[in-house]
């Protein structure tokens, strides 16, 4: 959910085979997260807001369903162009 531009107001989780251990699905808002490292780790959390954050994705050209990910570069970006894909990126 973290490639749309706004969340569902519900979310649905289905198991056809429950798993003997493992498994959770950790829920969590961002903001408490948050609030929770700057309290425990605020020398690293300080770091972060003053040095920044770099995530990197490799998408791959088509979708793939067994992907964690799943869409590729183009569903992604709604483009086969791949100029436009990386011009939304700048």
């Amino acid at each position: 959910m973290a490639q749309v531009p706004t969340f569902p107001s519900k979310l649905f989780f289905f198991c056809e085979v429950e798993l003997k251990s493992d498994g959770e699905t950790p829920i969590v808002l961002s903001h408490f997260v948050y609030k929770r490292m700057k309290e425990k780790f605020p020398e690293f959390v300080e770091k972060l807001e003053n040095d920044g954050l770099i995530y990197t994705r490799v998408l791959g050209e088509g979708d793939d369903p067994s992907s964690p990910i799943g869409r590729g570069w183009q569903s992604t970006f709604l483009t086969k162009d791949k100029g436009i894909a990386e011009e939304s990126l700048a």
